[in-house]
């Protein structure tokens, strides 16, 4: 059995003219429940490694490039935000587990499904990668 999480950005419901949201993103990852453990706790422990601020904490990307004055990164230059980024992205790329995404551009949904759309992105999205997971796994 495998495990997923997923996590959006952009999530402004059915308000598709959203200036500040034009896009939509649903991504996450899967792993196989029996390496779970062994992944999150190797997770854990890496990340602080790569920076201190991150024990007992959520990692938030948003707060590392566009930190407010209430985020613990907002005190760090950009550049060495990025820098931790990067080494976040690294880390992940070298985990026994597999990354699905879907990217809406919501005006072109909007323009797909006409003006009277009653399906959100949300679930639009998860349908999608729940169909490309389950080709994957078919695949197997």
């Amino acid at each position: 059995m495998y495990l997923m999480y997923l996590d959006e950005s952009g999530s402004t419901g059915l308000d598709l003219d959203n200036k500040q949201q034009p896009i939509f993103v649903l991504a996450g990852i899967s792993v196989l429940d029996k390496n779970w453990h062994s992944v999150n706790d190797f997770f854990e422990k890496e990340k602080i490694k790569i920076c201190s601020d991150f024990k007992n904490t959520e990692i938030h990307t948003n707060e590392l490039y566009n930190s407010n004055p209430k985020s613990i990164f907002y005190k760090n230059h950009w550049k060495y935000n990025l820098e931790i980024l990067e080494k976040l992205v690294d880390l992940i790329s070298n985990l026994d587990i597999q990354l699905s995404s879907t990217i809406v551009r919501k005006s072109l949904y909007k323009k797909h499904f006409g003006n009277n759309i009653t399906v959100d992105p949300y679930l639009y999205s998860f349908a999608i990668i729940y169909e490309n997971f389950n080709r994957a796994l078919e695949r197997l």
